[in-house]
């Protein structure tokens, strides 16, 4: 931030560089005491390096490929997007044979009486009116079956299918949009520590030249040549700089917090906007092509879309619930009985091997289908309608951010402008000053508006990058594309340092 400096009785505007420099070549001194060609060599590479050793810094996109490692949120949502990929497993799973196998194991006792049976064997009278007798006392019985069932036609299973399917698809959208909202938090984050420094250096050049004009006031004061009222006012304007430059710091560590929590990365030096870009690369076109793109490829429509059409799947579920049902059934099975039935030993052995078609048909359920078909069908209905609400409000958004862009870049030469006006009203209100056309008061808002347009300047671009990521956001556009768009504007040696303490 430009200072001022101290000339006599006077305040002059002092250029002071607003980023760090390059260190500076090291090969003359040390060529002077050492001569060694290898020692000379490596002095060489150090000084051609030193410059990107100084200027090193992080960048946005470094941030978010940081973010996205370190992110719980996103980290969250990626976990999410492969519970939905299980879901779609699931769906798949429902369309396949069932296959089950089961075993027993038992003690049985079992009394059974038989009357009235026909009896006819080889050798015997035939009769009608037979009584048999079958006791089995602490027996053992064991036995296994295979069965496998594959839906021939069950239309419940279809739209579960279907329906877990579109999970799937849902959780992928969701997905999207996370990631969107991480590119978009991650360079809120990056930005807000940019603001909240380039409030810090402004507070610090505000305060210094507070310093010097309070010092001149008072001692024109002292000298007779100024009025007291200079001085109490330059004192006070002192003060007060000082008060919200503390507020400042707290709101800078604030955003650090922030930035680091996101990113993982420590926010000592981020790369700013270079001084001299041009913004007219990012002028955001037609509104209507963009508000197009963003009613149907938003991904947060998207998700509203998927979410109408699994309501719809639940509506088809429960009317399959009253459905007939076809599955191919086949069964493999064997069960043994033994044990004594008071006159000897009893076996019973049973060997079942059986494919066939199994019809089910619903009968009745006490009205739950019923009921929960309702309240599918009012919930279908809801999730139309927030379709509809939500596609609206995203062109919304789309618009803001496209009004964003397109006035940002005047407003960006509008400040450049402003910037400008206030330096040579700065100039002049100094010569004012020393030639008593002029109080201190006048000088020192003049510096004040003059630190302010720089920072509104800075504000400005900010501003528009952030703008032109949510624009691509509205569109369902933003993915690392346009994220590397908006890095080129930073400029690696442009970094912001710390404020000192």
């Amino acid at each position: 931030m430009p200072n001022v400096q101290r000339t006599g009785h006077s305040l002059r505007p002092a250029r002071q560089a607003m980023y760090v420099r390059p260190v500076p070549a090291i090969t003359e001194v040390m060529s002077k005491t050492i001569q060694t060609p290898v020692i000379l060599l490596v002095a060489a590479l150090i000084t051609f390096a030193a410059p990107w050793v100084a200027w090193a810094g992080d960048d946005l996109l470094t941030a978010w490929q940081a973010a996205e490692r370190h992110d719980p949120v996103f980290g969250a949502a990626r976990e999410q997007m492969q519970a939905g990929h299980a879901r779609q497993q699931q769906g798949s799973a429902l369309l396949r044979p069932q296959v089950a196998l089961t075993g027993s194991a038992a003690v049985v006792s079992s009394d059974t009486d038989t009357t009235g049976a026909q009896f006819q064997a080889p050798g015997f009278a035939s009769s009608t009116n037979a009584e048999f007798r079958t006791k089995v006392n602490a027996g053992q019985s064991a036995g296994w079956a295979l069965v496998a069932q594959q839906p021939l036609y069950n239309a419940e299973r279809f739209a579960s299918a279907r329906q877990l399917d579109r999970q799937g698809l849902l959780a992928e959208a969701r997905f999207s949009v996370a990631r969107q909202d991480l590119i978009l938090r991650t360079a809120h984050a990056y930005f807000g520590v940019l603001i909240a420094q380039d409030a810090i250096e402004t507070l610090q050049a505000q305060r210094e030249a507070a310093a010097r004009a309070r010092d001149v006031a008072s001692g024109k004061f002292d000298e007779g040549a100024a009025p007291v009222t200079e001085r109490d006012e330059a004192r006070a304007r002192f003060d007060e700089i000082s008060a919200r430059e503390l507020t400042a710091r707290n709101e800078l560590e604030m955003k650090r917090t922030e930035f680091a929590d996101l990113s993982g990365l420590q926010a000592e030096r981020l790369n700013r906007v270079k001084p001299d870009a041009s913004f007219e690369r990012l002028a955001a076109g037609s509104l209507t092509e963009w508000s197009e793109r963003a009613a149907q490829q938003n991904p947060l429509v998207q998700m509203q879309e998927l979410g109408h059409a699994v309501a719809r799947d639940e509506i088809d579920k429960f009317r399959a619930l009253t459905s007939p049902s076809v599955d191919l059934v086949a069964r493999i099975a064997d069960d043994r009985l033994q044990g004594n039935n008071g006159f000897g030993s009893t076996s019973v052995t049973s060997n079942v091997r059986s494919i066939g078609v199994q019809l089910t048909i619903p009968i009745y359920e006490g009205g739950m289908r019923s009921a929960k078909r309702d309240e599918a069908e009012a919930l279908a209905r809801k999730a139309g309608l927030d379709v509809t609400a939500l596609r609206q409000e995203v062109v919304r958004q789309t618009r803001a951010a496209w009004l964003g862009v397109s006035t940002g870049i005047a407003q960006i030469h509008a400040h450049v402008q402003a910037l400008h006006s206030a330096r040579s009203r700065l100039g002049s209100t100094e010569t004012g000053n020393e030639v008593g056309a002029r109080t201190m008061l006048d000088l020192m808002n003049a510096q004040s508006d003059f630190y302010q347009a720089q920072r509104n300047l800075s504000q400005a671009k900010y501003q528009l990058l952030l703008n032109r990521l949510r624009l691509a956001a509205t569109a369902g556009t933003l993915a690392e594309a346009e994220l590397r768009e908006v890095n080129a504007y930073l400029l690696p040696g442009a970094l912001a340092a710390a404020p000192s303490r």
